[in-house]
């Protein structure tokens, strides 16, 4: 994982945090959330591609679950 991701995760998991205990909207939570999740179904598709398998994605919703 590089420095980006591993910045964009810690980012993403407090928002997730702050979120789920009503601390923040939503809206804002999928501002924070959002470039993590687009890095990640990026990534995910390279590799997929790569092994010609199906990509694994992940949803703002089932992040936050």
């Amino acid at each position: 994982m590089t420095h980006e991701a591993h910045m964009l995760l810690l980012r993403a998991q407090k928002a997730r945090t702050l979120y789920n205990t009503g601390k923040i909207s939503r809206k804002q939570a999928k501002e924070e959330i959002d470039p993590y999740i687009n890095l990640f179904n990026k990534k995910s598709k390279e590799i997929a591609k790569k092994y010609n398998l199906k990509p694994k994605l992940i949803t703002f919703s089932s992040f936050v679950r």
